[in-house]
């Protein structure tokens, strides 16, 4: 058999095929030739084919089993003291550092597997570098700093936050509805001047100024000219936002649809908050915009619970036009309202009317708004205003973004800590236009 140069067991399984045809047709002559016996010689030369193919097999086979070891030598490189092995573990070793440093808990295992530990600077710098000394269970349960969640206090069904997050939901003897206290819908929605704004900031162009008409003395004389002074308001667009966290199993466990009921309570929120914005923000409010009339309660009258009738007619007495009183109505919070539909003459009758008529929430003919955005009465005291009048109209509303409701759940602490957030966000302004037009009732200072 001549020399056969074979590089791996693909080829040399190729050579072995190759020799078996050869061995089957060499012996399928063979037996032809056995059955005449007139040529003997033909017989006896076939055989010795055939017993030399044969051995040329089995040293073939041999060959095979030589390279097979060769290239299991081969795969196992990485495991051998060579050069190429060192560099390959030097450069295992970076990258699990790099991953250890963004927070990979599977990286830090790998490191102390692999005889690694973290070190930091000494306080001491004439000490160099600290290290953990110990076993390597102590080193990562308390050296390997791992990424926590994003929130601390994400709603649970098992309380391991603590407070019980979420774990009075879960159990199976709880009915499926959300016993709570719904927040009443915005009273303001619907009433203000709501507008698109295009920018952070935006101007109104105001006027108080009224044009008149003068009657010439004849034909001959010259007409009287009008002038306009104009101003403006400010409507400056700022975001407000808010999320939850809450973890997968919860999700899971829960009988209440958490997702649409978060979604809701954040909503009735929003009207609130919007009420508030729009009336007695301390920044954005009607009732804290330079230029609004007051009306200051008599001396004595320090509390919410003396408002009265009288009162409530004075902040009307506060716009001196029928033009600043179109369309304006009474802001106040329902239980300061109380203390107005439940104020008695001297008969002990209700002023307002008898409460099994249904008392019309109107007072001096105009409309009351009760909202919970304006001041309740637990939040009586000296200088305060609780009470607004004027057209909702001149409340201007600037929206950017409306409200927006998204889940995020494909971020690293939903991988990691199964947390998934529910954010509201919304970009809105607030400006009363024309506080000239308003009045606001407040309590006496002493």
């Amino acid at each position: 058999m001549g020399d056969i140069n074979v590089t791996n067991p693909g080829e040399l399984s190729n050579v072995l095929n190759d020799h078996q045809k050869d061995i089957d047709a060499t012996k399928a002559r063979l037996d032809q030739f056995q059955a005449f016996e007139e040529i003997p010689d033909a017989v006896t030369k076939l055989r010795e084919e055939t017993e030399r193919l044969k051995g040329e097999n089995e040293q073939l086979k041999e060959k095979m089993k030589e390279v097979t070891i060769a290239a299991k030598a081969r795969g196992s490189w990485k495991a051998e003291d060579t050069k190429e092995a060192k560099a390959y573990g030097i450069g295992k070793t970076v990258q699990l550092m790099l991953e250890a440093k963004q927070g990979s808990r599977r990286a830090h295992v790998d490191l102390v597997n692999m005889g690694c530990i973290s070190a930091k600077p000494s306080s001491d710098p004439h000490q160099g570098w600290t290290t953990e000394e110990g076993v390597r269970e102590k080193h990562v349960n308390k050296d390997v700093v791992v990424k926590a969640g994003l929130s601390s206090l994400p709603l649970t069904g098992d309380d391991s936050v603590g407070s019980y997050y979420g774990s009075y939901t879960i159990p199976v003897e709880y009915r499926g509805e959300l016993e709570r206290v719904a927040l009443d819908n915005s009273a303001m929605m619907g009433l203000v001047n709501t507008v698109p704004v295009p920018g952070i900031t935006s101007y109104v162009p105001t006027t108080t100024d009224e044009l008149t008409w003068t009657a010439v003395t004849n034909q001959n004389t010259d007409k009287n000219e009008e002038t306009l002074t104009f101003g403006r308001a400010t409507l400056t667009t700022v975001t407000y936002a808010s999320y939850i966290a809450i973890v997968e199993e919860f999700l899971e466990d829960t009988l209440v649809a958490a997702g649409a009921a978060i979604r809701d309570m954040f909503g009735e929120a929003w009207g609130k908050k919007f009420d508030t914005l729009a009336l007695s923000d301390s920044t954005y409010g009607a009732m804290s915009t330079t230029g609004i009339n007051s009306k200051v309660m008599d001396t004595g009258d320090v509390a919410f619970t003396d408002l009265n009738l009288e009162y409530m007619h004075n902040l009307i007495q506060e716009l001196d036009s029928q033009n600043k009183r179109n369309g304006a109505r009474f802001f106040i919070h329902v239980t300061n309202w109380d203390a107005v539909r439940t104020e008695k003459d001297a008969d002990g009758n209700y002023k307002l009317g008898p409460p099994n008529d249904g008392i019309a929430q109107r007072c001096w003919g105009y409309p009351v708004i009760v909202s919970d955005g304006m001041p309740d009465s637990s939040d009586t005291a000296i200088s305060t205003a609780f009470v607004a009048f004027g057209n909702p109209r001149f409340i201007w509303n600037g929206v950017k973004v409306g409200y927006e409701f998204k889940i995020y759940d494909q971020t690293q602490s939903a991988m990691e800590s199964g947390q998934i957030f529910l954010r509201v966000r919304t970009r809105q302004a607030f400006v009363c236009a024309v506080p000239s037009a308003w009045a606001k009732l407040t309590t006496a200072a002493s």
